[in-house]
């Protein structure tokens, strides 16, 4: 009589209880996305390392828990529902072509599902960059060094469990090299299990509700060409549109939330500000934050040691720190004191803002702003569809999805649009000089005689 082992994952955190079964005791995690998730023993041996259980603090949405309070899920949870789903992919394609999909490819591929996120930094996407960073690598890189590398415990539980030469199987099925495209376009591409699990995850825990599709549907209509590339039965080409029409809105709805661009905004300049201070001998940083900021060779021991605590901890110490835009940039954070709102016009471009900012600059000099401060943009690019070649979804008569879908090729515009956000006080006056310049005409905006900035009259 063995003991067969429930988890439950909520959020990122396991809870475990324990019932009697016979046999080796199977584990299953309860996931409220896609409820009972088996995991093989293997997977469980990779999961318990340190370097997995290290995404339990690091947050899958970063600053967007400012905009959707219940946003507040772990790349750990994700990790372990792309690994799911990779699985589930992986049965319908074993049994469709058992000539394309061995036993040790398949547990490669759940694998690398498994791991896509480990080298992720604290806080997601926002804080991969060069000028926070001191040793900056992107989160793929890291990842790949911290499997390879044999301080860590992953890296030997991969060696005993699949040897030196699957580790670097493994490795080329993450970085795209492997000689079966499928085995890595599960993993990455337009229709991977990482953006199948993030779309429907993302929008449970913000509660947007906006993010719903059938992917199991998707999942169980893919194929492999006899080039060995990953495609989609003409049947399913509504359930694919259904899923890029789902992820378009959780952009557009929440990823690229304005409070959610505004908090990382501020998030990346204070980190910068306390990069700069302490470059200069204005600020003693912690050790993991010196690490961060100031360590040109960051190792990895060193890189796995970053969660999110500890840029919260920073900031909560910032909040009394002697520079004045640190300390102000950490009680916007913290405690939303004097937040920016955002310029109300839409689709705003480079050229409409080269116009406009002098003017603005004006404005914030005026009414006393730090005119550099207290002026944030942030770009937004369109998050659609991506045709061509290897980058599109490929359907199984050859052609692009974007040539069955109308809606696919709605949805091609790549382009960037820029937000604007201000000091509540001066929103209004800001506005009416943006929506000057947008319509191509000089601001009438009068600025006092005793107006720090030179007036550009934008003629």
């Amino acid at each position: 009589m063995g003991v067969s082992t429930t988890l439950t994952l909520y959020g990122g955190n396991l809870s475990v209880v324990t019932s009697m079964s016979h046999g080796k005791a199977p584990k299953v995690v309860r996931d409220p996305v896609h409820s009972d998730i088996p995991l093989d023993h293997r997977i469980v041996a990779l999961i318990d390392t340190r370097e997995m259980q290290r995404l339990r603090h690091v947050s899958q949405l970063g600053a967007t828990e400012h905009a959707f309070p219940s946003a507040t899920h772990q790349r750990f949870s994700h990790s372990i529902g792309a690994h799911h789903l990779a699985n589930v992919a992986l049965g319908h394609l074993s049994g469709q072509h058992p000539d394309k999909v061995n036993s040790d490819d398949a547990h490669l591929v759940s694998i690398a599902a498994l791991v896509h996120d480990i080298g992720h930094p604290p806080m997601s996407h926002m804080m991969e960059s060069p000028t926070i960073y001191a040793t900056y690598r992107n989160h793929e890189e890291w990842g790949r060094m911290i499997l390879s590398d044999s301080s860590t415990e992953i890296n030997q539980v991969l060696i005993d469990g699949v040897g030196k030469a699957g580790l670097a199987r493994l490795l080329s099925i993450l970085d795209g090299t492997v000689d079966q495209p499928w085995m890595s376009e599960i993993v990455s591409s337009q229709m991977d299990v990482d953006r199948f699990d993030y779309t429907l995850r993302d929008s449970l825990f913000t509660g947007a509700d906006i993010g719903q599709f059938d992917v199991h549907r998707c999942l169980r209509n893919l194929v492999i060409t006899d080039s060995g590339r990953l495609a989609i039965r003409k049947k399913s080409v509504a359930a694919f549109e259904s899923h890029l029409v789902s992820r378009f809105h959780m952009y557009h709805q929440v990823y690229f939330h304005k409070q959610n661009l505004l908090f990382q905004a501020y998030i990346r300049r204070a980190l910068e500000r306390a990069r700069h201070l302490a470059e200069t001998g204005e600020l003693e940083l912690s050790s993991p934050m010196a690490s961060m900021l100031l360590d040109t060779c960051l190792d990895v021991q060193g890189y796995l040691r970053l969660v999110d605590s500890s840029v919260v901890e920073a900031l909560n110490e910032w909040l009394n720190a002697d520079d004045a835009r640190l300390r102000q940039v950490a009680a916007n954070i913290l405690a939303r004191e004097d937040i920016h709102s955002q310029v109300r016009i839409p689709d705003l471009s480079d050229d409409i803002m080269g116009r406009a900012t002098p003017w603005v600059k004006g404005v914030l000099a005026e009414h006393g702003f730090d005119v550099e401060w207290d002026l944030i943009i942030e770009g937004v690019a369109k998050a659609g569809y991506v045709p061509a070649g290897s980058k599109g979804i490929l359907v199984e008569d050859g052609r692009d999805l974007a040539e069955h879908s109308n809606i696919a090729r709605s949805m091609e515009d790549g382009s960037t649009t820029l937000r604007m956000f201000v000091p509540q006080q001066v929103r209004d006056e800001v506005e009416r000089i943006v929506a000057q310049a947008a319509q191509g005409v000089p601001s009438t905006h009068t600025f006092r005689a005793s107006s720090s900035l030179p007036i550009d009259t934008g003629q």
